[in-house]
């Protein structure tokens, strides 16, 4: 967790940094561990801070085959040292932008996530206007901007880790598995 909640000034930097880590089937995790090792189902991030309190928090899940978890939680460490070591790319915060900012206008499009919105709005004494404002912020991100950010907060060292699976029954069939199928084994 984190002590930041929604006005944060780092807010905006921080959920673009996620959107290009995770937070999108183009992101680098999915992209690293579902299509080119194909050790996943699908893997993704979420970052979140609350309205109200100083509370956000950076997740990561994902879904493979138990013989893979070793492989995949190696893959995710990798892709967090990186981004936080060489930051992110012009091009990646430029199609960041783009598909955020299109997917919270879908969002805005149906009746359940718009009353959802401005119901937390309302309950956090706002307008629309802290809407537009953080749309505004995340459009004026720089490179710099959101990689300073990344290398401030995330912090690979301080993960944690929880898995759930049939770990031992997919030990005795790890043979039986095609190496780096996601699907693979019994």
């Amino acid at each position: 967790g984190l002590p930041m909640d929604d006005l944060h000034p780092d807010y905006p930097a921080l959920v673009l940094a996620n959107h290009i880590l995770g937070g999108t089937s183009a992101g680098r995790l999915f992209s690293r561990v579902r299509e080119h090792e194909g050790l996943s189902y699908g893997v993704w991030s979420t970052f979140r801070a609350a309205m109200l309190d100083p509370d956000a928090q950076l997740r990561v899940s994902g879904i493979c085959n138990p013989v893979n978890m070793d492989k995949v939680k190696q893959l995710i460490g990798e892709e967090f040292n990186k981004l936080v070591a060489q930051g992110v790319t012009s091009e990646e915060v430029e199609e960041g932008k783009r598909s955020f900012l299109e997917r919270r206008g879908m969002n805005r499009t149906q009746d359940g996530s718009l009353g959802s919105i401005l119901s937390g709005q309302l309950y956090a004494g706002r307008t629309m206007r802290q809407e537009a404002d953080f749309e505004a912020k995340l459009k004026a991100l720089t490179p710099e901007q959101v990689s300073a950010a990344a290398k401030k907060y995330v912090k690979p060292e301080n993960l944690v880790v929880v898995t759930a699976g049939d770990f031992a029954n997919a030990a005795k069939h790890a043979g039986d598995a095609k190496p780096g199928a996601a699907g693979a084994g019994k």
